[in-house]
């Protein structure tokens, strides 16, 4: 399985594209609004996450999909305690079920030590770097260094 082939997830990622050299996303528009830069049109990607989230990929399934055309064909809830070793289980059998992990911040370095996801670094590059300073500073700034980080990469948003 090539390296990256499941990102890991806090809470959503947004699937990322090639675009022209130097061409930059824009990262903030009025909820519901199209992002011009972006057409995902027909991609659909699988989740899992804590149960305890209840069906928050569901309730904002039908805004990505307006904004970005991507779809969330299906999301699997499963309880915290099994979550890490369900989610873990799918990558290392190779052929990953699931494009969006939700899981707790606490297993980012298990996932990141089996290789088989990639830090979210390069990802921030695609978008505006304004944009992008201005999204981690509205993080908090324990959250952001505690819980999206590890090892001096980003592996959560």
């Amino acid at each position: 399985m090539k390296k990256g082939a499941v990102l890991l997830l806090v809470f959503l990622l947004t699937v990322g594209v090639v675009f022209g050299v130097g061409a930059k996303i824009k990262l903030f528009l009025p909820p519901g609004e199209k992002n011009p830069d972006v057409d995902f049109s027909g991609i659909e990607l699988t989740a899992i996450h804590d149960s305890g989230a209840g069906r928050i990929l569901e309730w904002y399934a039908p805004l990505l999909e307006k904004e970005c055309g991507v779809k969330i064909k299906r999301t699997e809830m499963v309880d915290l305690p099994k979550l890490r070793e369900k989610a873990m289980g799918d990558l290392l059998a190779g052929k990953p079920s699931y494009q969006i992990i939700e899981i707790n911040p606490r297993f980012i370095a298990d996932f990141a030590l089996t290789g088989l996801i990639e830090p979210l670094d390069a990802y921030f590059e695609m978008y505006d770097e304004a944009d992008v300073k201005k999204y981690l500073d509205d993080v908090l700034p324990t959250y952001r260094e505690f819980y999206m980080k590890w090892g001096g990469n980003y592996w959560a948003i």
